[in-house]
């Protein structure tokens, strides 16, 4: 029978995708569970409006608690997931795609932090979006864009496309949700 070129190649000896290895799903489900748990606690601590007579199932925190919930369910499967195919052995050697991987996750992190440390409540919040959506896009292809010698191509579609998000972002969250942006 063939696969489709679709589905992703699994390995037979237990159903996992063949970027995934059982230490892959204990280290990634305990760091989601750690961030399902950050995202719970700081919705809890999140103003409920009371003196506003706030409807409750309206409250600011509802959702991202709910969120973080199912970040957290998701993650314990996960990690039981990891745990039931041995994910807590020794780990083989990584190999040099799982490096790559794990430098681009640390990258996006750092431009994630920079994000909200740098950026949000210090510009306009277009602006902020703009910047960041552009200057990851391009940070991220970088070594792609390089490769096909197309760094000035990769980098005005990066700011064409990190200018209409941050516009649209903008325009969706003030003019449909009436939410007022940082």
């Amino acid at each position: 029978m063939q696969q489709s070129p679709l589905a992703a190649p699994t390995n037979a000896s237990h159903g996992e995708s063949a970027g995934t290895s059982p230490r892959d799903d204990v280290v990634g489900g305990l760091s989601w569970m750690l961030l399902g748990i950050l995202i719970l606690v700081a919705s809890w601590r999140m103003d409920r409006l009371e003196a506003q007579d706030i409807n409750p199932y309206t409250i600011p925190g509802l959702v991202p608690g709910l969120l973080g919930l199912g970040m957290m369910f998701f993650a314990a499967l996960m990690l039981a997931r990891g745990w039931r195919h041995g994910g807590l052995r020794t780990a083989a050697p990584m190999p040099d795609e799982r490096k790559t991987a794990y430098g681009r996750l640390a990258l996006a992190l750092v431009l994630c932090l920079g994000y909200a440390v740098v950026l949000l409540g210090r510009v306009p919040f277009w602006l902020a979006a703009s910047l960041f959506v552009s200057i990851s896009i391009f940070v991220l292809r970088f070594t792609e864009l390089r490769a096909k010698a197309q760094l000035v191509r990769g980098a005005v579609t990066s700011t064409a496309i990190g200018i209409g998000s941050g516009a649209l972002v903008t325009l969706v969250f003030e003019k449909l949700f009436l939410v007022r942006l940082p």
